[in-house]
């Protein structure tokens, strides 16, 4: 009695077993054959906005001193970073109904813009301001 003979190959690479006309693995795309390719997965295409929330002129967003000699770059007090973020979120959260998120997190995906405003009369300290956020968005397109 003749029999049919199955020929089976093996993924060298993850070891899951395959007929022997396979021309890539099905558990992890592993080409068999030269020339062989795996299925073509989706890639992801973005889209990127930036957009500007600008700060209220209110005596929150300003602060004497806080200049950084490491970074060279005035730093806003930490309350002051919270109490940003929360108007940067509150801003874009119909945004984000629309499929749109932060590219990042909200500390790479936020430059504030601060400006020198002027220096106090008593110690000569540069009083700043922060006027605004500039914040990047992706959306899958």
């Amino acid at each position: 009695m003749e029999g049919t003979k199955t020929v089976a190959i093996y993924c060298s690479k993850c070891g899951k077993q395959h007929p022997d006309d396979a021309n890539f693995c099905m558990g992890c795309g592993q080409p068999f054959k030269a020339g062989g390719r795996p299925p073509q997965s989706k890639l992801k295409r973005w889209e990127y906005r930036d957009i500007t929330i600008e700060f209220p002129d209110d005596p929150g967003f300003y602060w004497k001193g806080g200049y950084s000699i490491a970074t060279g770059k005035a730093e806003p007090p930490n309350d002051m970073h919270h109490m940003a973020r929360n108007l940067v979120y509150k801003n874009i959260e119909s945004l984000t109904r629309q499929g749109w998120s932060l590219d990042g997190t909200v500390d790479t995906a936020v430059d504030y813009e601060i400006r020198v405003v002027g220096k106090g009369f008593w110690s000569g300290m540069p009083t700043f301001r922060l006027l605004g956020a500039t914040v990047k968005l992706r959306r899958e397109n």
